[in-house]
């Protein structure tokens, strides 16, 4: 209904966790794409950060569980961990990984984690072919480093509808899906 809120509240509990942390070696070509200010890497990420803080009420699309986007499913890195990226001219950089990454191999099917709506399918700087699904009001499935987009923005999808193929886009050092 148009103007009425619900809440809930549920105890939470938060524990303390080791997180992976591992050395990412880039070449000098990623080394130069993750460090030289770049103004339309700025307007990517502010143009994300809309899309992501602005979610449709109206965009209702899956009630049940998620699907895994791609089998097998090897996850190669999770969701906060700690990692050093190391330059080409030896230089460090600290970073907490802000996703999921499953490796498998280029052109691997990737499919729609649940039904919803496209929001974003293009290419951006640093997560190279990407593809954003909001499933329910400010519920977002990311789609990382695609070496192909089969769907639209504006384009509805099922639940398990193919959307496009594992890459290596943007800031990868190999084949898998973020």
């Amino acid at each position: 209904v148009q103007g009425r809120t619900e809440s809930s509240s549920y105890p939470l509990h938060v524990g303390k966790k080791k997180f992976f942390t591992e050395d990412i070696p880039l070449n000098a070509s990623l080394s130069t794409l993750l460090s030289k200010p770049d103004p339309q890497k700025t307007a990517e990420a502010k143009d994300f950060s809309l899309i992501l803080s602005s979610p449709d009420f109206h965009s209702i699309f899956e009630t049940g569980c998620f699907i895994m986007p791609v089998a097998p499913v090897w996850k190669s890195a999770g969701y906060g961990d700690r990692r050093a990226y190391v330059y080409s001219n030896g230089n460090r950089e600290q970073s907490v990984h802000e996703g999921v990454d499953y490796a498998v191999p280029e052109k691997t099917p990737i499919f729609c984690c649940g039904a919803g709506k496209v929001v974003f399918a293009g290419a951006r700087i640093m997560t190279g072919n990407s593809v954003v699904v909001e499933h329910l009001p400010g519920v977002f499935s990311l789609y990382y480093h695609l070496s192909r987009i089969a769907v639209e923005t504006g384009e509805l999808l099922g639940k398990g509808q193919f959307l496009g193929e594992a890459g290596h886009t943007g800031l990868a050092t190999g084949p898998h899906l973020h």
